[in-house]
C-alpha cells in the first residue's frame, strides 16, 4: 500500500474518472469521512466544538484500528464555509494523517466550493467515477448553491445513466452528500435531494447497484429498498439527534465508516466513533 508523502502544491491531480489498479479477486478496503467542517485554521469551531480537534481524534482511531485502505473519500462539508486555504489544509491533514491508502475522492456538501476545491487539487473537475477491481464508484454532486437542501441536476443524474448502463460488469456504491430518502428526523428531512423520484427511477432500472451512501444528516441510518442498501454516515465534526423534530445536538461521538468490497458484490459496512470524550459543545443550540 502507498503512504501519502507531503508534496508541494499542487498535491492531487483529479480526472473525472479515475482507474486504481487492483487484483479483482481481491477485497477493497474503502473509508468515509465526511461532515468535517473544518476551517482555514486549526481554531475553526462549529457550536462550540474545535472541528479541526474532532478530525484529529477520528484520524487517530482510525490509525489504531485499521491498518490500509484502497480508497479514502470525503463526502461533503470538509469546509465549514469553503475557502481554498481550508481544502489545502484539508489535504495536508491527510498527507501527515499516516494513513496509508491508495487512491483518493472527494464531493462537494452545501458548505462547500467546488471551485475552491478544484483551486485545492490544480483541477477544474472532481472526480466522478473510481474503477477498481471490478467495482465502480460514483461521487454525485448534489450541491445546490446558495442553499442548504440537495438536488441532482440534469447532468447529474445522466451521468449516472449513462454510467450504469456502461458498467454493467462492474459492481457499483454511490456517495452523494445529501440524503435521497427521509432518515426520520424532521428538520433535517426538509434538506432531501429534491430529484430523488427521478434518481430512482434510474437505478430501479439496474440490478448492479449496491449501496447508495451520503453524509449531511451527522448520524448513522440504515435501510434497504429493493435490494439496495441505503446508509448515512456520522460526521467526524458534531452529531444531530436521530427522530428530532427540531433541530438537536446529540451526546454521541465522531465517527466514520468502513467497507469491505467482495469481489462477488457483496460487502460489509461499520460505523465507528471514537471513545467518549468531553468536548465543548453548545447542546443546547437551536440551528447554525
Amino acid at each position: 500500500m502507498e503512504k501519502y508523502v507531503q508534496h508541494s502544491t499542487p498535491r492531487y491531480k483529479s480526472p473525472s474518472h479515475k482507474t486504481v489498479p487492483h487484483d479483482a479477486t481481491l477485497p477493497i478496503r474503502l473509508l468515509q469521512l465526511t461532515d468535517c467542517h473544518i476551517g482555514p485554521d486549526e481554531h475553526e469551531e462549529l457550536l462550540g466544538l474545535n472541528t479541526n480537534q474532532s478530525l484529529t481524534d477520528v484520524i487517530r482511531h482510525v490509525r489504531s484500528h485499521h491498518e490500509q485502505w484502497d480508497l479514502l473519500l470525503t463526502t461533503g462539508d470538509i469546509a465549514n464555509n469553503g475557502g481554498a486555504r481550508t481544502y489545502v489544509r484539508f489535504l495536508d491533514i491527510l498527507q501527515k494523517s499516516e494513513i496509508p491508502h491508495r487512491a483518493f475522492g472527494w464531493l462537494p456538501g452545501n458548505h462547500d466550493s467546488p471551485v475552491d476545491m478544484n483551486e485545492a487539487l490544480d483541477s477544474d473537475q472532481l472526480t466522478k467515477e473510481i474503477f477498481i477491481g471490478n467495482w465502480l464508484i460514483l461521487m454525485l454532486n448534489t450541491q445546490v448553491p446558495g442553499h442548504t437542501h440537495g438536488n441532482l441536476v440534469e447532468a447529474e443524474l445522466n451521468l449516472l445513466d449513462e454510467s450504469l448502463a456502461n458498467n454493467r460488469d462492474r459492481h457499483v456504491l454511490i456517495f452523494m452528500h445529501h440524503q435521497p430518502v427521509p432518515v426520520g428526523c424532521a428538520w433535517v428531512d426538509t434538506q432531501k435531494v429534491r430529484s430523488e423520484y427521478a434518481f430512482f427511477k434510474i437505478l430501479d432500472q439496474y440490478k448492479h447497484v449496491k449501496a447508495v451512501i451520503w453524509g449531511h444528516v451527522h448520524q448513522e441510518f440504515s435501510q434497504v429498498r429493493k435490494e439496495v442498501r441505503l446508509l448515512a454516515t456520522p460526521s467526524t465534526s458534531i452529531q444531530f439527534t436521530p427522530k428530532s423534530e427540531d433541530f438537536s445536538v446529540d451526546r454521541q461521538m465522531p465517527g466514520y465508516r468502513w467497507f469491505v468490497l467482495n469481489p462477488d458484490g457483496s460487502f460489509t459496512t461499520q460505523v465507528e466513533r471514537i471513545p467518549e470524550k468531553t468536548y465543548s459543545i453548545q447542546f443546547n443550540s437551536e440551528g447554525y
